[in-house]
């Protein structure tokens, strides 16, 4: 019988959920661990903490920022799909504002292993 073995498609899948896991039980070493050290997140114009954040302070700088206008403990991946160099994330997290419910969805590219990128689409503004 033949080991199975991880496609480059799941493993990708696998590192982006397991670094929204580690985040989401307050894993923060955990969840950087999965960022190479060059990480850009691109959060759009439309968004009170838009711009784009670079290496890993960057990102820690745009999750305390994101904190005021998200209830992370709501935050849900609904699903996770991953090809040979990238993983989209399609999530809900609820707004702290109003408690209204957001679709998000997150395009995280792979480079050797880490996450290089990444690009945040909102269905929905906050307010």
């Amino acid at each position: 019988m033949e080991a199975k073995t991880t496609t480059t498609a799941e493993a990708n899948r696998q590192l982006v959920v397991g670094a929204i896991e580690a985040a989401m039980a307050g894993d923060m070493d955990g969840f950087t661990e999965a960022l190479h050290p060059e990480v850009e997140v691109h959060e759009p114009d439309y968004l009170p903490y838009a711009g784009v954040y670079r290496g890993k302070d960057g990102f820690m700088e745009l999750f305390g920022k994101a904190t005021a206008v998200l209830d992370f403990p709501t935050l849900t991946v609904v699903s996770a799909t991953g090809d040979e160099d990238r993983a989209i994330l399609l999530m809900t997290c609820k707004l702290l504002s109003n408690g209204e419910e957001r679709h998000i969805t997150e395009h995280w590219e792979i480079e050797d292993g880490l996450v290089r990128r990444v690009r945040v689409f909102w269905f929905g503004l906050p307010e």
